[in-house]
């Protein structure tokens, strides 16, 4: 049984004595907000927003040069609008904010 530990024990201090440094950029967090502006016989305008965080004091990731959105009915899952928008980016600095007025129907 003791034996066994230091055949465990062994490959995993090497593993992680063996990576002198590690480091790791990503998109931290992000949320949706969808605000209705109006509402017509026959339309409905939407404000949506994105809003996206990511770490700029220990990594520099890009952010996302595209942005791809559906929207599904609920209750059937069937898609009813699909959005995509490129250089899209309103802000330079965290928040980054991504946002669209869409009418509904088209």
């Amino acid at each position: 049984m003791k034996d066994q530990k230091i055949y465990i024990l062994i490959p995993l201090v090497l593993f992680f004595f063996s990576f002198k440094f590690i480091y790791s950029t990503h998109i931290v967090g992000g949320d949706f907000k969808v605000s209705m502006i109006s509402h017509g016989s026959n339309s409905s305008m939407y404000d949506i927003q994105l809003r996206l965080y990511r770490d700029d004091v220990n990594g520099a990731v890009n952010m996302p040069v595209s942005v791809t959105i559906g929207i599904y009915q609920v209750g059937t899952n069937n898609l009813q609008l699909y959005l995509c928008w490129t250089k899209c980016w309103t802000k330079k600095k965290p928040p980054y904010l991504f946002r669209r007025l869409i009418k509904y129907p088209l």
